[in-house]
């Protein structure tokens, strides 16, 4: 308590002096990597924009999904309109196309195939995708492709083939600096094998003229349209990203481009994605921020990000610290265990007002989830020896009532239990699971994601 009050009274002397750099000791908590900072930092007007570059490419939940990129055989000089899994039936007209082929090497042999990228770049008589010719398909090891990146249907005026590797899978497919590029596998022997043979059977029914070369010549994709970088603020590390929604290789078209901040390197989802605007606010785990620009330099991308100190608008997507925690009722497990059936009214509906007069710290949690599993041997440490002035509960996300039921039995634990329906979870506005709220015996928010470490740390 006189730890809360201490660090309230110095922030907000600090807040006040926005002119002065003031260097003392706050403890600041991070998630990541179950770090714990309580050192010395200097506080200075975060209302100052930082420039956060975006030097990796990547990939978010939505890439990573399946994604296939058929194959098939060209005869001679011409190629046939690309595929359409959705809207192509069978026995439609298609037409068939012109180009003009690669000059091979001596050391291309075998099939040549072709097929067509999805890539929205709006030139030639397919704005919407791109022609790609590979050499004989047996190996992704020296594997050799074209790109039409002139979008002509002219294959040899796009510089030589790009040569693939196990090491450098990665296929560039237009000239724009920072344009889309893809990343090719071949599926490895049965792998996914009813999936392959289900695809084999519908593109049969729809090929038409097209001579399909197979699924062992088809490849697996994964689209990098993702540039992020690290920024390191208030002593936590955010990975900035910007998504080219529509692969045209400008990162900033207002309103279609997406922004996404994590706490992982190369974790993005796209659940906590706002469209890019210049000024738009981004809320992440308790801080507001509002992005400037996007930047795209000579060599790199640039995201121009400032921290907001003041905060009027109520339309945020995260608790802010600071704050009082909303008013929230969910189901809660009452009484002691007993081996055998759950006695009747184990459950019960709580409210979150009845853990006033404590520090409460809150889990929202999934046995399922890899964090959580990891982590939580050092939660049950704690919750064996949990001081009087703080409790625990936890508010399960998709699990089993009996498992939930008997959770503190089976680890020896003393915590509250309770289950985190759809109205409790967007009334926590949860971005991230686990997720974690530290709130004050007035119930405000503390810290969010405060790491199970930190939080022993805190306590004693």
């Amino acid at each position: 308590m006189i730890l809360n009050g201490y660090f309230k009274k110095l922030t907000l002397m600090a807040l006040q002096q926005k002119s002065l750099v003031a260097t003392f000791c706050i403890l600041v908590f991070s998630f990541v990597g179950g770090t714990v900072y309580g050192q010395e930092i200097q506080y200075k007007n975060l209302s100052n924009n930082t420039r956060v570059e975006l030097p990796y490419r990547g990939s978010d939940n939505e890439q990573r999904q399946l994604i296939l990129l058929w194959m098939f055989r060209l005869k001679a000089d011409s190629v046939i309109q690309p595929i359409d899994m959705a809207a192509d039936y069978p026995g439609m007209a298609l037409k068939t196309f012109k180009i003009i082929p690669p000059r091979y090497a001596n050391d291309v042999t075998g099939t040549i195939t072709y097929g067509f990228v999805n890539h929205h770049h709006g030139n030639g008589n397919f704005p919407n995708h791109t022609l790609v010719v590979v050499g004989n398909t047996n190996t992704i090891n020296g594997l050799q492709v074209w790109v039409d990146m002139n979008h002509n249907l002219d294959l040899t005026d796009d510089g030589e083939p790009q040569s693939l590797n196990l090491n450098n899978s990665f296929l560039k497919l237009d000239l724009f600096p920072f344009g889309l590029v893809i990343q090719l596998n071949l599926f490895r022997e049965k792998e996914l094998e009813s999936c392959q043979n289900m695809y084999a059977k519908a593109i049969g029914l729809i090929q038409g003229k097209r001579e399909f070369a197979g699924m062992k010549q088809s490849f697996r994709e994964r689209r990098l349209a993702i540039w992020f970088g690290m920024q390191v603020t208030e002593n936590d590390t955010l990975y900035w990203a910007v998504k080219d929604v529509n692969a045209n290789g400008r990162y900033n078209d207002v309103g279609v481009d997406i922004i996404m901040v994590s706490n992982r390197f190369g974790e993005f989802n796209t659940t906590n994605a706002t469209k890019y605007n210049v000024g738009v606010t981004i809320d992440w785990l308790g801080r507001r921020f509002v992005v400037n620009k996007v930047l795209p330099e000579s060599e790199k991308l640039t995201l121009s990000v400032a921290r907001m100190l003041k905060i009027n608008n109520e339309k945020k997507r995260s608790l802010l610290i600071g704050k009082k925690i909303p008013r929230l009722t969910f189901c809660g497990i009452t009484g002691v265990y007993k081996p055998g059936p759950p006695p009747k009214k184990t459950v019960q509906r709580q409210s979150i007002r009845h853990f006033k007069g404590k520090y409460t710290y809150i889990v929202v949690w999934n046995a399922d989830d890899s964090v959580f599993v990891h982590d939580s041997s050092s939660l049950h440490q704690l919750c064996r020896n949990l001081p009087d002035s703080l409790q625990i509960l936890m508010l399960n996300h998709g699990g089993s009532g009996k498992y939930v039921y008997r959770y503190n039995n089976r680890y020896e634990t003393h915590m509250h239990h309770g289950f985190c329906s759809k109205e409790v979870a967007e009334k926590l506005k949860l971005q991230t699971l686990p997720q974690t709220f530290l709130i004050n015996p007035k119930q405000k928010l503390i810290a969010i994601n405060m790491s199970f470490l930190a939080l022993n740390t805190f306590i004693h």
